[in-house]
């Protein structure tokens, strides 16, 4: 570094080291002069970027640089913990530092006196920690120097594959391990993998510089790993060498017994198989096509293992579609596809018009039609109770009207009955006729009733005609009931109209 200063210059000796505050690079106000001095508290001529607990460093009238703990921070009054050995004076030069953030340090290579009341100092690049390194070997990371996000990243260098065995349940079980150099500014890695030209394999974002794959099988592996920086600026691709490991021969094995189903209403069910030593499969991928060919394949699902079977619902019926499988293993290795099956959804009409009854049960609408239907049979029940009802008290009424006649009502009233009895068994025919007028209400009722009994089965026809008429209206009903009762089990009909 190069630079010009005022009678400042005159401190610093070739071989010195120097902090320089430079704003350009820390992205932060971290230097400038001092305008006054009492006691602790030091007034800077700016606003400082710094908070209690950082470190303000001073050039001291002696010449010498000295640090202080700031305690408080009030706009440009600094107030340290402990003041300093010297009294520094106003335009003295000050330097904030933090653990996040430090000046910039160099070695003084040359002073040059410009004469006219400058100076131009050289220097070279000072890491104050490089000897710890050097001398006991210790990880000490670089000093952060900068707040300010590199514009640009530089990729990872050195990456390395390598790989070895480790015995589990008595198998032998070869892993992949990748490393690379830690690229500067990186906060980072994104990676991706590939075996034999196939497809790349992504490995989760980490700020690690190294990962392992394990369960791999023989190939050509080839790595690339990009960094990201704070910015989430990422670099270009830094590549591996190709390079060839063994493991498990060959690809995983296809899936077994694919079939896809023709009975599945509104919907075509996928079944398949595992074959022997897939017990690190990740997942089954299953493609559907309508033509069942490359050119119209489609992603249907990613079944997770051991699940061997999948439903695509939603379809209308008679639909056909073509399926095929392959498994992919946990590191990404695929079997590649089976052939392609044919299924289809179902076409058999009762399946279908059975499981729209059942959604049709679900509604609200079928569950009022329903009950309509139970209210509406209880009232024509009820109708029919009246009416059967109504015609023994019309028959009672007709004959207490000839047996009191007083020549405000008339009745006509035949009745015939017969009736046979033997071993338990009845039979009988009751027909009646009935006409009554009374209270301006003319009324006639016509009524035949047949049964028969046996052993407990029973049967029996009720009909009745009834028609009536006054002075403002006329009816006309007929009642037909038909009863039948065997076994414990009992059915009837009625029909009024």
């Amino acid at each position: 570094v190069t630079f010009s200063v005022g009678l400042d210059g005159n401190i610093p000796q070739p071989g010195y080291i120097i902090a320089v505050a430079d704003e350009m690079l820390s992205g932060k106000v971290t230097g400038g002069r001092i305008s006054s001095v009492n006691g602790r508290v030091i007034t800077l001529d700016r606003m400082p970027d710094a908070k209690p607990g950082d470190r303000l460093i001073l050039n001291l009238p002696s010449g010498a640089s000295q640090a202080r703990t700031i305690q408080a921070v009030n706009g440009q009054a600094v107030t340290v913990s402990i003041a300093y050995s010297e009294t520094p004076q106003a335009d003295s030069v000050w330097v904030v530092e933090s653990d996040e953030l430090f000046a910039q340090q160099y070695r003084v290579v040359s002073v040059t006196d410009n004469n006219d009341g400058t100076f131009t100092i050289s220097g070279a690049f000072h890491d104050p920690d490089k000897f710890a390194r050097i001398d006991t070997g210790a990880i000490i990371d670089q000093r952060p120097v900068s707040v300010i996000p590199p514009g640009n990243q530089v990729p990872p260098a050195n990456i390395l594959i390598s790989s070895f065995s480790v015995v589990q349940q008595n198998i032998s079980v070869e892993t992949m391990r990748v490393s690379w150099d830690q690229a500067q500014n990186a906060i980072a890695y994104e990676a991706q993998w590939r075996r034999n030209d196939g497809n790349w394999v992504n490995v989760p974002r980490s700020s690690t510089t190294s990962f392992d794959v394990p369960g791999i099988y023989a190939g050509r592996y080839l790595v690339r790993v990009r960094a990201i920086n704070a910015a989430e600026i990422s670099s270009g691709w830094g590549y591996s060498e190709e390079k060839t490991l063994t493991g498990k021969v060959g690809n995983p094995p296809k899936p077994v017994g694919l079939i896809a189903s023709d009975n599945v209403v509104f919907g075509i069910e996928i079944n398949w198989g595992f074959p022997a030593n897939t017990g690190d499969t990740l997942k089954t991928e299953i493609q559907y096509s309508l033509t069942g060919t490359e050119d119209d394949a489609l992603l249907l699902a990613d079944v997770p293992y051991p699940a061997s079977n999948y439903q695509q619902m939603g379809l209308k019926a008679g639909q056909i579609f073509w399926y095929r499988a392959q498994l992919v293993d946990k590191t990404g290795n695929e079997s590649g596809y089976t052939d392609w099956v044919r299924g289809q959804s179902s076409i058999d009409v009762s399946d279908i018009t059975e499981a729209i009854l059942e959604d049709m049960k679900q509604t609200d609408l079928f569950k009022d039609v329903v009950e309509s239907a139970v209210d509406s049979s209880a009232k024509i029940a009820g109708i029919v109770a009246d009416v059967q009802q109504n015609a023994d008290d019309l028959e009672q009424a007709a004959l207490a009207i000839q047996q009191n006649a007083d020549g405000l009502a008339a009745a006509a009233v035949k009745i015939d009955e017969t009736a046979a009895t033997l071993d338990g068994m009845t039979a009988g025919v009751k027909n009646s006729s009935i006409a009554v007028i009374q209270n301006s209400l003319a009324q006639v009722n016509s009524r035949r009733r047949q049964t028969a009994t046996n052993a407990g089965n029973s049967a029996s026809i009720d009909r009745i005609d009834t028609t009536i008429a006054d002075a403002s209206q006329s009816v006309a009903r007929a009642l037909v009931t038909l009863d039948a009762s065997a076994g414990g089990n009992i059915s009837n009909a009625t029909d009024l109209t």
